[in-house]
């Protein structure tokens, strides 16, 4: 198997003819990042796994409390840290792994994103295809069939054509699905560890955008994603908008449209919540621990 360093793989695929790019297979660290669920029990995982060659790795960092016993039983990286230092030190500690050992690309996938037959080799066959890619997505959608994302902060999309580039400082691409050069990664120093969850990849992509990466290819590869805006109970969703409010606090902003959409963005959910629960906490949450904290 031939394996080069981040760099010289990039120069190798830009500097020779395309018929001789595709004699290489991509080599990818798949990252998926539990939470209180075993490995056996990731949908993403037991998808994925299927689908691997050699040249694909999986890097499993679980911020479980309890670690799973079973991991020695897998062929994957496996990390486990307690203390559960958020997504964006995940990605990163992700992305030093595959810096160490010469891997080019990060595939990113939640635990319990459902994938397609194919999924993988979609990605593979687009890099090898077109060796000018820096960041690959797919369309990811809700269990509805909702589009959730890309996501444009100019309108809202139904559908989108597939296989074809679309403009970084226009869309918001989602962490699971995202699959980026590793060069790419570390050239823009990776995620904000500060926004541990909520806004990590909306921060990211447009760190992407900022670095002077202009276009990201849309897959015709789809996935669906749960999506926590749909729990019911009261008592979790006000835990999870006090995470939200914080990473939001959190925020690098880079342009004004970047802040004002960010904060149209914030308002609409808190009223959201607030009449759909019919409770003041929301609100007050977002006076006292965000826009005056």
């Amino acid at each position: 198997m031939l394996c080069f360093d981040g760099n010289l793989y990039a120069y190798i695929y830009i500097g020779t003819d395309k018929s001789i790019n595709q004699m290489f297979s991509p080599t990818i660290l798949i990252v998926i990042v539990l939470y209180k669920n075993k490995i056996a029990n990731s949908v993403s995982y037991q998808i994925i796994k299927e689908q691997c060659n050699s040249n694909c790795k999986i890097f499993i960092y679980d911020n479980s409390p309890v670690i799973d016993s079973d991991f020695i039983k897998y062929p994957i990286v496996y990390i486990h840290d307690h203390s559960n230092g958020g997504l964006g030190h995940d990605y990163n500690s992700a992305a030093q792994y595959a810096k160490e050992n010469g891997i080019d690309w990060l595939l990113i996938l939640d635990q319990d994103t459902k994938l397609l037959s194919g999924f993988l080799e979609n990605y593979i066959q687009t890099i090898k295809k077109h060796p000018e890619i820096s960041i690959l997505a797919p369309q990811v959608k809700l269990p509805d069939g909702t589009l959730l994302s890309p996501h444009c902060r100019k309108r809202k999309l139904k559908k989108m054509v597939s296989d074809a580039f679309y403009p970084m400082n226009v869309y918001f691409l989602i962490n699971s699905g995202l699959c980026i050069r590793t060069s790419a990664f570390l050239q823009v120093k990776g995620y904000n560890e500060d926004v541990w969850l909520d806004f990590s990849d909306i921060q990211f992509t447009r760190k992407l955008s900022h670095s002077g990466i202009k276009k990201f290819f849309l897959l015709s590869s789809e996935c669906i994603q749960n999506f926590s805006n749909n729990e019911l109970d009261v008592n979790v969703l006000k835990r999870r908008f006090d995470i939200y409010i914080e990473c939001a606090g959190k925020c690098e902003y880079f342009d004004f449209p970047d802040w004002l959409f960010r904060q149209h963005s914030i308002l609409r959910h808190t009223m959201a919540l607030s009449l759909r629960t019919m409770s003041c906490y929301f609100i007050k949450c977002y006076f006292t621990k965000y826009l005056f904290k």
